[in-house]
C-alpha cells in the first residue's frame, strides 16, 4: 500500500512538473513599451468596433479590445497616437494591450508611410 502511494505521488509530481514546463514555454514573450503610430479601425455591420490596429513605420500592432482599446477604436480612428502598453508576439502578429494613450501631431514619417501603403 505504501509503495502504491509513493508511486502515485511520484507520477503526480512528474505530470505536474511537465505541465508547468509546457505552460511556461507556451507563454508569449511580452514587454512594456511605447508605440507611436496611426490608428486604423474596422467596424462591423452594426457600426461597433470590431478591430483596431496601430501602424508604425516598422510594424503593425493589433490592439487588444479591452476598455482602453475600445476607447481608442471609438475616438481615435485615422489619428496618430502615442500608446504605452504591453506588447506580445503571438505567431507572426504583434499585439499591444494599451495602458494609456494620447493623441499626437501627425509626423512626416507616417504620412510617407501611409502613401507607400496606398501605392
Amino acid at each position: 500500500m505504501v509503495k502504491k502511494l509513493m508511486m502515485v505521488a511520484a507520477v503526480c509530481l512528474l505530470l505536474s512538473s511537465t505541465a508547468f514546463a509546457k505552460a511556461k514555454s507556451s507563454k508569449s514573450k511580452s514587454t512594456e513599451t511605447e508605440v507611436e503610430g496611426t490608428v486604423s479601425v474596422v467596424k462591423d455591420a452594426s457600426n461597433a468596433v470590431a478591430s483596431v490596429m496601430l501602424t508604425t513605420t516598422k510594424s503593425i500592432y493589433n490592439v487588444v479590445l479591452d476598455a482602453e482599446g475600445m476607447k481608442i477604436g471609438n475616438t481615435m480612428a485615422d489619428k496618430e497616437i502615442k500608446a504605452d502598453g504591453v506588447v506580445t508576439q503571438k505567431g507572426d502578429q504583434k499585439w499591444i494591450e494599451v495602458k494609456k494613450f494620447k493623441e499626437v501631431a501627425k509626423t512626416t514619417k507616417h504620412k510617407k508611410h501611409k502613401k507607400a501603403q496606398k501605392a
